[in-house]
């Protein structure tokens, strides 16, 4: 196989919506520019163009395939006929959310799930205590279900083009595979940074701990409040104590998330995250 010359990651997204496609589908090639503004349609032919028979490697960040037993109770033979039933009933899977789908409102997470709602490439990646959701989970905090079944028939298009998925066709570039951004990530710690308060008299002087609970489908991602008014800071309204990070946790989604960290802003507080 040649050496390749071009490395392309795209960090996917499962939204319906072209606009959130367009906004939350980032691609980057390395040691170029990282750049989006394109829907799944077009980042596929984006990807064509650019990329068939050339030497380049591509990774997209969602699951290629869902965990074996998935093959059995459909009577799949192999890979590309799961792609082929993503293609044609994969609306349907997601809207339905019927078992083994979980994770949408009513339909909680199956009894089966522990022993058959996983790949064996999830369960044998842990980073820092956190390992890969199931591919089956299409709805709730860290789904990435979603995503992957819209995915699947990208993969189609990309292997009709002449493009290796690996490890389902042989090694040979160009070559797509499946990534997992989160295993190179280290511990999730964002920097302060600079905080832009609009809040006239706010000062950097300490963090802010929610004490009540904040419900983020944000991957439970790090939240920090970096400022507090003066004002605020003396009066000591119970919004919030002082204290230093607060992992998010939940499903509620992030409508309730904003208008916490609104109600925060209205009462003097201001917010960098």
């Amino acid at each position: 196989m040649k050496t390749p010359e071009r490395f392309v990651a795209v960090d996917w997204s499962g939204s319906a919506r072209p606009e959130d496609q367009k906004k939350h589908i980032w691609t980057s090639i390395a040691e170029e520019r990282a750049f989006n503004g394109l829907t799944r349609t077009e980042l596929t032919s984006w990807l064509i163009e650019n990329f068939a028979g050339r030497p380049a490697v591509i990774g997209l960040d969602f699951a290629f395939g869902f965990p074996i037993a998935f093959f059995r109770q459909r009577g799949l033979s192999d890979v590309r006929e799961l792609w082929r039933q993503a293609e044609l009933q994969g609306e349907e899977w997601l809207q339905q959310c019927e078992v083994p789908f979980w994770g949408r409102s009513g339909r909680n997470c199956p009894q089966s799930h522990a022993t058959e709602g996983f790949r064996k490439t999830d369960r044998s990646i842990r980073v820092g205590g956190i390992s890969p959701k199931s591919p089956l989970q299409v709805g709730g905090a860290g789904a990435v279900g979603t995503g992957s079944v819209r995915g699947m028939p990208v993969l189609r298009r990309l292997q009709s083009a002449g493009l290796s998925i690996w490890p389902f066709d042989p090694p040979r570039l160009p070559m797509v595979l499946e990534i997992y951004p989160r295993l190179l990530t280290g511990p999730s710690e964002q920097s302060p940074g600079v905080c832009p308060c609009p809040v006239p008299d706010a000062q950097p002087i300490r963090r802010l701990e929610f004490r009540q609970p904040i419900r983020s489908g944000e991957f439970g991602r790090r939240l920090r409040c970096h400022c507090v008014s003066e004002a605020h800071a003396q009066s000591r309204r119970p919004i919030c104590g002082v204290g230093s990070v607060y992992r998010t946790r939940g499903i509620a989604g992030r409508p309730n998330l904003e208008a916490r960290l609104s109600e925060l802003v209205r009462n003097g507080f201001s917010y960098a995250c």
